[in-house]
């Protein structure tokens, strides 16, 4: 039976293949390395491989994955609607926008976050009035004041869709934004599943590590605060780059923690380093789908983090890791120290976490955007 279900789900495929010319335009602030533009990267190359037609369109600049974009022959475009001056500067980069947008006229126009949803629905309304818009929420909306939110409300319900990578957001997109719930569309992230199975190292002394950038909500300063209350020898890597990080830095060496934490700022893919972990701490004050925590279990890493957003979906509590109390640092501090001291238990955990992992697989997701799209350009 799963034979002839692979073998239909082919044989579906190459049918959508010769019949689609479906073009999806990704619209998306920059090339730069974060968790929306790798996502994106890989979702195009996925959707490539399907025989759909990728474009992706910056706003704001570029960055590294403009390289891996050119070695997998997605074509993109640069607009950099930040970095002009003037009225006049951001007239003509609006005109430019707009006349490509003209000329490609793609079936699906996919901006996600706040500043493409700003720039791109209003345009492609006027001048791509027969593509599908979808767009992209990713967990934290900040729309900056009032104006804005209305602004963003209004290109919200001008939308085709409004697609979010986990339940916790729908609640809020209906409420906040007042779009009806048949609009909205949850598809997860994906994550690679490695065909090797995770050797645990028994570490003498226990290594954590944590992958996010350094940003206010993104619960650094609470991890120091958790580090300095622990009760073993364990190690820490904070793996990221940001406005926080010399603030970071600054505070551990205040507080004599540089013999345990060390940082990694220079590192613009986790995958090769990360399996050499026992741990996975995220402390993120607000989450959609965390992107670090789905390759930390995909490599068998339990995960420590706090119970908030989409976080519940990636980890079971006491099952492959622990949530927490939101914010709660001295709960924090027990279950590194519970980790820390009992390999058994981090062991069972690691296997618990790959079981999680493979249902938000690479072929999962993109599975669920090619029936989006037979559903929407049938």
């Amino acid at each position: 039976n799963n034979m002839m279900r692979m073998n239909s789900n082919k044989s579906a495929n190459k049918v959508f293949r010769k019949k689609s010319s479906c073009t999806v335009l990704f619209i998306v602030g920059s090339a730069e390395i974060g968790g929306t533009e790798k996502q994106i990267v890989r979702l195009a190359k996925e959707l490539k491989s399907r025989g759909i037609i990728v474009n992706i369109w910056f706003t704001n600049k570029g960055g590294p994955l403009v390289q891996q974009l050119v070695s997998e022959g997605i074509e993109f475009q640069i607009f950099s609607f930040r970095s002009v001056r003037n009225i006049v500067g951001f007239i003509l980069t609006t005109l430019k926008f707009s006349i490509q947008l003209l000329k490609l006229q793609p079936k699906i126009v996919y901006p996600l976050l706040v500043d493409s949803i700003l720039i791109t629905v209003p345009l492609a309304r006027i001048f791509s009035r027969n593509s599908i818009i979808w767009c992209g929420i990713r967990g934290f909306i900040d729309t900056r004041n009032g104006l804005f939110e209305k602004v963003f409300e209004y290109s919200l319900r001008m939308s085709d869709h409004v697609i979010c990578n986990s339940d916790h957001l729908v609640d809020e997109i209906e409420v906040r934004f007042k779009i009806c719930s048949e609009k909205i569309v949850v598809i997860p992230n994906g994550v690679d599943i490695p065909s090797e199975k995770k050797v645990l190292k028994d570490h003498v002394i226990p290594q954590f590590v944590t992958v996010s950038n350094f940003h206010s909500y993104k619960g650094h300063y609470m991890l120091l605060e958790s580090i300095m209350k622990l009760h073993n020898e364990s190690r820490f890597t904070l793996i990221g780059k940001g406005n926080l990080l010399e603030g970071i830095r600054e505070k551990i060496n205040q507080n004599g923690l540089n013999n345990i934490i060390q940082i990694i700022d220079n590192l613009n893919d986790v995958k090769p380093v990360i399996d050499k972990f026992d741990v996975m701490i995220h402390p993120s004050e607000t989450e959609g789908l965390s992107n670090a925590i789905l390759e930390g279990i995909a490599n068998g890493l339990p995960v420590l983090a706090f119970n908030v957003g989409g976080n519940h979906l990636l980890i079971k509590d006491g099952y492959n890791g622990f949530l927490i109390d939101s914010f709660n640092i001295e709960e924090l501090s027990e279950k590194i120290d519970l980790l820390a001291n009992d390999l058994s238990l981090r062991m069972i955990m690691s296997e618990n976490s790959i079981q999680i992992a493979k249902n938000f697989s690479w072929d999962n997701c993109t599975t669920r955007y090619i029936s989006l799209i037979k559903e929407q350009i049938s």
